[in-house]
């Protein structure tokens, strides 16, 4: 038995209802002011989270950089029984310095955030461009007098 989990979807097909049925009530120009903060609103704060991981996952790249450093000397001295007090000192220091526990952890979460935040953003794009056509269609309709088919794609 395969399930699958739609929760995403049903919330995204609700609301492109939702903002038909808002776009269909105003009907003027006015609605594309509207619905530019409504894309605003929705995709800011996706765009912020995206950011804020992208910036975590920089600083822990910066981190674990001494670390890597220390780490290849050590090993370049080891093999050439070259390892000194200080050397490994200075290993040790990087090693303490850095919680690599944690950003092996978190380091992949944070990019997996970022690729589901990013396929919001890509789908709320496409949803809200939907949009913009049916407000274009039912304009040009309002303009010529026509009754044309408008459906928003899912």
């Amino acid at each position: 038995m395969v399930s699958r989990d739609i929760t995403e979807r049903d919330r995204a097909e609700k609301e492109n209802f939702r903002l038909a049925i808002q776009l269909q009530r105003t009907g003027d120009s006015g609605n594309l002011g509207l619905m530019a903060a409504t894309i605003a609103n929705e995709l800011g704060p996706l765009l912020d989270a995206v950011r804020d991981k992208v910036r975590f996952a920089a600083d822990a790249a910066r981190q674990l950089q001494p670390l890597l450093r220390a780490s290849k000397e050590m090993l370049a001295a080891a093999t050439s029984n070259k390892l000194t007090p200080e050397l490994l000192a200075r290993a040790t220091a990087a090693d303490r310095a850095t919680d690599v526990d944690y950003l092996a952890a978190e380091v992949p979460n944070a990019l997996a955030e970022c690729h589901a935040k990013i396929e919001r953003i890509r789908r709320a794009g496409t949803r809200e461009r939907d949009l913009l056509v049916i407000h274009a269609a039912a304009q040009i309709q309002r303009v010529a007098g026509l009754q044309l088919p408008c459906r928003v794609r899912k």
